[in-house]
């Protein structure tokens, strides 16, 4: 995920303010410390990645 942030040039905080998605819930994503289900599949989708 994060590679794919750099790909697109966009830092967390402002990936996480356009798509209204809550920064702690991405961190976790990134981590693996919270499965976030609701996020986690919006997250892929948005960036393009498989789950």
């Amino acid at each position: 995920m994060k590679q794919k942030l750099v790909e697109i040039q966009m830092d967390q905080r402002t990936f996480c303010d356009t798509y209204h998605i809550p920064a702690s819930r991405l961190s976790n994503l990134i981590h693996g410390t919270r499965k976030a289900k609701k996020y986690r599949e919006q997250v892929c989708l948005l960036l393009g990645i498989e789950e």
